[in-house]
């Protein structure tokens, strides 16, 4: 089972390889940040139905509970529940560019902070409730900043706004920030890259470097014809057969999936 909210087409393949060789897989969106991590998220769990229902007890239990009822349910086949994940993301990042425009009009008709804050607290007590709404407004809301020192027990360090320390904790958290998602996405990237390339007798990490770094990108290298690759003179001709073969039938497995999960 994997619940890291990777791409759906590669759960779709990772599915049919470990189906093939005699194994369930179940691929889960998860949702829920920190507080769902407290708390229970909300758990999209595709697959094989049957390879659900043997895990059905385990994820009812670790799921968000909400009027008596657990946040999950069997989404369908092969990849639905991280695509299901991937739109509900696209919807939350819409608010969130709402939200974004929302704040820069109302800040550029002159309203403060707190005024701002007072707007998004009476909205999401109507119909416009939501988390990304109540968390705009406790933003808008905050004055000052506060760092807790765990060697000090005299209560938070105060860093007022508009201070040069202030600026200087804000930019080494939004540099922290940067590098996590950067170095998480080349993780992500190099694991898709190395799980097809890992298929290819005697295809070692030397000569994988070699090809990517002839070919500029992964892309390029799986869309090269076999006399392509051997001209490249990095891996020998029984190789270059066999990589091209476990190319060719990783984009047509790509080509056919026009339905999510479909057999």
């Amino acid at each position: 089972m994997d619940g890291g909210n990777e791409w759906f087409e590669e759960s779709i393949r990772r599915t049919k390889y470990l189906e093939e060789n005699g194994f369930n897989f179940v691929s889960m969106g998860v949702s829920g940040g920190e507080i769902g991590a407290r708390h229970g998220p909300s758990l999209m769990p595709s697959g094989r139905k049957e390879a659900y229902d043997a895990l059905e007890g385990i994820l009812t239990k670790i799921a968000a509970q909400v009027d008596d009822e657990a946040c999950v349910t069997y989404i369908g086949g092969a990849g639905s529940g991280n695509y299901v994940k991937m739109v509900h993301n696209g919807i939350e990042y819409g608010d969130m560019e709402l939200i974004i425009e929302v704040y820069h009009m109302l800040k550029s008709a002159g309203f403060s902070n707190e005024e701002m804050s007072g707007i998004f607290r009476e909205w999401n007590e109507g119909e416009l409730g939501s988390y990304l709404v109540e968390i705009t407004s406790l933003i808008l809301a905050k004055r000052d900043e506060e760092l807790f020192v765990p060697w000090q027990d005299t209560g938070p360090v105060v860093l007022p706004s508009g201070s040069a320390s202030l600026y200087l904790v804000k930019q080494v958290r939004d540099e922290a920030h940067r590098f996590a998602i950067t170095f998480h996405r080349e993780l992500r990237g190099k694991g898709m890259t190395a799980s097809i390339l890992d298929e290819v007798a005697g295809l070692g990490p030397v000569r994988k470097k070699a090809l990517l770094k002839h070919f500029k990108s992964f892309k390029n290298l799986k869309a090269a014809s076999l006399a392509e690759i051997k001209e490249a003179h990095v891996v020998p001709d029984e190789v270059a057969e066999e990589l091209h073969k476990v190319i060719e039938q990783y984009n047509s497995e790509r080509k056919d999936e026009l339905v999510v999960g479909g057999e």
